[in-house]
């Protein structure tokens, strides 16, 4: 077996993990853009899959606690971004 090749388990994450970080991509276009990317997967929980996510994400990454303190933490975060020019 060729040490370059990789398992199908391990292709499949890598795709994954490259749509999501194109449509993060897509959010945040250049240094004065801001925006939410919600990924409600609880599979982001693990370390492994956070390691995927693009190295700039990852210290913005917070863990599922609930709709409510995700809206709220939504509207906290769009009212500083709006504040702050």
């Amino acid at each position: 077996r060729n040490s370059e090749t990789i398992s199908g388990t391990e292709w499949y994450s890598q795709q994954a993990h490259r749509a999501v970080n194109q449509a993060v991509g897509r959010v945040i276009r250049h240094r004065f853009d801001y925006g939410a990317i919600i990924l409600m997967d609880s599979r982001f929980g693990d370390a492994r899959n956070r390691e995927g996510i693009s190295k700039w994400v990852r210290p913005a990454i917070q863990a599922d606690e609930g709709m409510g303190r995700a809206i709220s933490g939504l509207a906290k975060f769009y009212r500083e971004a709006k504040s702050d020019p």
